[in-house]
């Protein structure tokens, strides 16, 4: 019975509520979690927070894609001109690099990105301050 016992304790999957080998299961599950609340919480009052550099540029993004900029981000909604493209990388306008983007943000309305495209060269800074002042908490 007891080699039976001992057998049963070296899987993973063991479910005893006395043994040290799910203990350890599960201290190591527990360390393996990317999110560590105690870390952040500590980064938060000591300050060491670590300010992300700006992404290197890259091409000009798809259609329903996002693109950000420092904490704003716009909706990819018609096809961006090349000329347009280069102008906002320079003013740091990057594309998401993730798939899930989960950074709280605020959003851009639909229609800015139209506003670029139809705003003269000259008129760009212009329309672009009108714009990020409309900036809204998104809703996901």
């Amino acid at each position: 019975m007891l080699d039976i016992q001992v057998n049963h304790c070296q899987r993973a999957q063991c479910t005893h509520t006395n043994c040290p080998a799910s203990d350890m299961l599960h201290i190591y599950t527990s360390a393996a979690r990317a999110h560590h609340p105690m870390k952040d919480l500590i980064r938060t009052i000591f300050s060491i927070r670590q300010q992300r550099r700006t992404p290197a540029a890259g091409p000009i993004p798809p259609l329903g894609t996002f693109i950000v900029r420092k904490e704003i981000r716009m909706a990819v909604n018609q096809p961006i001109p090349h000329d347009l493209w280069n102008w906002m990388v320079l003013s740091d306008w990057r594309t998401v690099p993730v798939k899930k983007d989960r950074r709280k943000t605020l959003e851009l309305p639909a229609g800015a990105l139209q506003e670029l495209i139809s705003a003269p060269p000259t008129e760009r800074d212009t329309v672009h301050a009108r714009i990020l002042t409309r900036a809204r908490v998104s809703r996901a």
